[in-house]
């Protein structure tokens, strides 16, 4: 999103309705690029901000149109690697549960968020076992060890072997968990919330991407897996509008 396509500053501004292409039609969407900033197919790009792609209807999913999900968190599991943009959809829509299909995307801002979402993903992972510790349900301390050991990773303060390490000492503790004669319901919630935190470690040799979605498959099987699917996804979209404002104060995006 850039000063010479509608003038726009903020993604807030475009969620309340300003600087949006006229038409019928319009969503506010997430969709996310190859690491060349390219299309799926790899057919289109290298994409910018600004750029505008169309096709023709009629409108197939998966056939003939441009994708993109509404929330972040859809988007992300359908990730190819962490660059992501923001794009404002219009024409003919085909939406279903967790993805658009349109005739029209317009490319608002595009970023690599490889460290967002490395450091949202340990954010939900504390935040899951926190509430754990709320429940009277205290993580192992290998759970909390391996989130510290992924910011040090991040930071260049920590190897990837380290951070491997981390993440097999806190998978062990949770399987021994699993197989005791106390594994019930709520155990089955505590094994979900620990596995976010699992996950830091796993995305040593994964993209960033590949390492929330993960993330977040593992908090699904948590008993309160809808609310804890929306709340992953506010504070995911949070980051990602904060990461684009950041680029917009600075004349980057």
């Amino acid at each position: 999103m850039t000063t010479t396509t509608q003038g726009a500053t903020t993604i807030s501004d475009l969620h309340e309705g300003k600087d949006v292409v006229n038409a019928p039609t319009r969503l506010l969407g997430w969709h996310f690029l190859t690491v060349d900033y390219r299309t799926g197919h790899g057919n289109l790009g290298p994409l910018k901000a600004g750029d505008i792609l169309r096709v023709t209807p009629p409108l197939v999913f998966c056939a003939n149109g441009l994708h993109a999900s509404v929330r972040a968190r859809d988007a992300l599991s359908r990730a190819l690697s962490a660059i992501v943009s923001c794009v404002e959809l219009s024409g003919a829509i085909l939406t279903r549960d967790d993805e658009v299909c349109a005739e029209v995307r317009r490319i608002l801002s595009v970023h690599d968020a490889t460290l967002v979402l490395h450091e949202r993903a340990c954010g939900d992972a504390e935040v899951a076992l926190l509430a754990e510790r709320a429940a009277g349900r205290e993580p192992h301390t290998a759970s909390w060890h391996v989130i510290e050991v992924k910011r040090r990773w991040m930071r260049g303060e920590a190897t990837s072997k380290e951070l491997s390490a981390a993440w097999s000492a806190a998978r062990s503790t949770a399987e021994c968990a699993a197989k005791s004669a106390a594994w019930s319901a709520w155990s089955a919630a505590r094994s979900a919330a620990e596995c976010a935190a699992w996950s830091a470690a796993r995305s040593a040799a994964r993209s960033a991407a590949e390492f929330a979605a993960w993330s977040a498959w593992c908090a699904a099987w948590s008993a309160a897996r809808s609310a804890a699917e929306s709340a992953q996804n506010e504070r995911l979209e949070a980051a990602l509008e904060a990461m684009h404002d950041a680029h917009v104060a600075a004349g980057t995006v």
